[in-house]
C-alpha cells in the first residue's frame, strides 16, 4: 500500500518512507503474527472497522493512542457538523476545519508525533481517495499539520476558537477551482 502511495504521490516520499519504517519496526518489534492477531481481533470486535490496513497496524501497536485518535476524530466529526451543518467530507472549509481540529485535539491528548503517525497512516493508507485529486492530498496533509501546531500551542478548551481563527487568518487549505488555496477572512463560520 505504501509503495503504491509513493508511486501516486512521490512528492511525499519522505513522509511515506517514515511511515514505512515505522511499520517495519512494528513488525520486527512485535512480530507480524501478534500484530496480525491483534488486527483480526480489532476487526472482529469492530474497533478497527473502517480503518485502512496501515491504520490497523499502527492501532495494533499503539492501542491507547489509537483510542485517543479515534476519540479526537469523533469530537471533530461532531463539532464539524455542529458548526457547518455537514460532515466535512468535501474539499471546502468544513473539511479544513475537520482535519485541523482532529489533529489539534489529538495532539493535545497524545502529542504531535503520535498524531502525525496516525494522520499520515490515514492519509496514505487511503491514498486512492486522493489519487485523482492530488490537491486534496496536499490540502489534508497541510491542514493536519496546522492542527498539530495548534494542538501544541493552545489548551484543549480553546481549540475550537483557535482553529476557527486559524482558518479565518488564512492558514488553512481548501480547494477552489481545482487548486488548494489558503483560506481568507470570508471563511469565518461563527
Amino acid at each position: 500500500i505504501l509503495q503504491e502511495a509513493y508511486e501516486a504521490f512521490p512528492e511525499y516520499g519522505s513522509a511515506i518512507a517514515d511511515l514505512s519504517n515505522e511499520i517495519k519496526w512494528i513488525g520486527n518489534e512485535w512480530g507480524t503474527k501478534k500484530i496480525d492477531n491483534m488486527v483480526k481481533l480489532g476487526l472482529f470486535t469492530g474497533t478497527m472497522r473502517g480503518l485502512s490496513t496501515i491504520e490497523q497496524v499502527i492501532s495494533a501497536a499503539y492501542p491507547s493512542q489509537a483510542l485517543a485518535i479515534n476519540n479526537a476524530r469523533n469530537e471533530s466529526d461532531k463539532l464539524t457538523y455542529e458548526i457547518y451543518n455537514q460532515e466535512g467530507n468535501n474539499v471546502d472549509v468544513a473539511n479544513a476545519f475537520k482535519h485541523i481540529y482532529w489533529s489539534a485535539y489529538a495532539t493535545s491528548k497524545i502529542g504531535a508525533e503520535y498524531t502525525k503517525l496516525f494522520t499520515n497512516a490515514h492519509e496514505f493508507g487511503w491514498y486512492m481517495e486522493n489519487k485523482n485529486n492530488p490537491e486534496a492530498m496536499k490540502m489534508d496533509l497541510h491542514n493536519n499539520q496546522r492542527g498539530r501546531i495548534i494542538g501544541q500551542n493552545y489548551p484543549l478548551h480553546r481549540l475550537e476558537e483557535d482553529v476557527l481563527k486559524d482558518i479565518a487568518s488564512g492558514n488553512a487549505f481548501v480547494i477552489k477551482n481545482g487548486k488548494s488555496v489558503l483560506t481568507t477572512p470570508e471563511w469565518r463560520s461563527r
